[in-house]
């Protein structure tokens, strides 16, 4: 899974992507994805420091996967985003 934040003003947002997310599957997939990142950003900042997520199919030409980020560095460019903002 990758993700790829979207700043509006002070406001964050993520988009996260993941492979096979479908019409039919994007309940399950929206589910799933928001239980890994509340365990990767904890419950308080998982719904405090992001405005809004959104699930979308994983790309598959390189150009477009060249600026998504590992899901993995979420909860530090969160904690990034909201330093910067009260620098």
């Amino acid at each position: 899974m990758k993700f790829f934040p979207v700043i509006s003003g002070d406001s964050l947002d993520i988009v996260i992507f993941a492979n096979n997310v479908t019409e039919e599957s994007f309940n399950q997939v929206a589910y799933g994805g928001l239980l890994i990142v509340d365990n990767i950003l904890g419950e308080y900042d998982c719904v405090t420091k992001v405005r809004s997520y959104d699930f979308q199919n994983m790309p598959t030409k390189p150009e477009e996967l060249k600026d998504l980020k590992p899901l993995v560095d979420l909860a530090e460019y969160v904690d990034n985003f909201h330093k910067s903002k009260h620098s």
